[in-house]
């Protein structure tokens, strides 16, 4: 018979002494916010760093993120503008509903503002400040709450994106941003599936934040992240002059501008 193998000792047992779950006081009011106290001496999580910790990544842009209005509407058009003396567009935001709303109504009295027999005096282009689509499905919501609100306005649409635009959703948006960049910042301009028979291009604008570079006019668009409330920013543009060689005044908007904060 073969001979036994010496039997391996026995290791200890350790068993790692359970601790009991630390109680903490319940807030006194859901936003820890709300109260007297003052920052520097609240025991509670400051708001802000909560909501950093729901931040999205940003794409970068492309190039210095800036684009002229020539990019937009054409050189003829912005030499147009240019020759009227006035810069005039349209600007809002918070959209995103659909024809049979107040949104569908407002873009109809807007298109109301365009004349075709002077397009100098018209509306150089419609500026919209974010909140295009909201909730989950943003590439198939287009449809309904952008192309087809817009389908008789004849203006060119540029855009700075909300934080509904920027949020996420595993199941059927699970990347920030993806629709926006690719109806807003695209390569080309192209008509996109999804506006079906409707006659709109996609924009190329340069990213999710940019420079308008127009006469009489600096226009800088900023993106304020995905966060409810508020809004984060980071970063700076170079200090650059006019690509035509004006020092114009420059004009910042952004998403959540209100509760902009410093940091994203």
């Amino acid at each position: 018979m073969p001979a036994r193998r010496p039997a391996k000792p026995l290791r200890p047992r350790v068993t790692a002494a359970r601790r009991a779950p630390v109680k903490t006081e319940p807030l006194r009011f859901a936003h820890p916010s709300f109260t007297t106290v003052p920052v520097a001496q609240r025991a509670t999580t400051r708001l802000l760093t909560h909501i950093q910790g729901t931040l999205q990544p940003i794409p970068a842009a492309r190039g210095d993120a800036t684009m002229t209005l020539a990019d937009i509407i054409g050189t003829t058009g912005s030499a147009e503008i240019a020759q009227s003396g006035h810069l005039r567009f349209h600007c809002t935001g918070d959209t995103g509903k659909g024809v049979n709303s107040p949104q569908g109504d407002v873009a109809e009295a807007m298109a109301l503002d365009y004349d075709i027999a002077h397009p100098g005096q018209s509306p150089a282009f419609f500026f919209h400040l974010g909140d295009v689509i909201y909730g989950p499905g943003k590439d198939n919501g287009y449809r309904g709450e952008f192309y087809e609100p817009y389908i008789h306005y004849p203006g060119k649409i540029i855009a700075i994106p909300g934080n509904h635009d920027g949020e996420v959703f595993p199941s059927s948006d699970p990347t920030t941003l993806k629709a926006f960049l690719a109806n807003f910042c695209a390569t080309s301009a192209t008509v996109p599936s999804i506006a079906g028979s409707i006659f709109r291009q996609t924009m190329t604008q340069p990213g999710a934040y940019w420079l308008l570079d127009a006469p009489f006019a600096h226009i800088i668009g900023l993106y304020s992240n995905a966060a409810e409330n508020p809004g984060f920013l980071s970063g700076r543009f170079p200090e650059r002059r006019s690509r035509n060689g004006s020092q114009n005044p420059s004009r910042a908007s952004s998403s959540n501008a209100p509760r902009a904060r410093g940091r994203r």
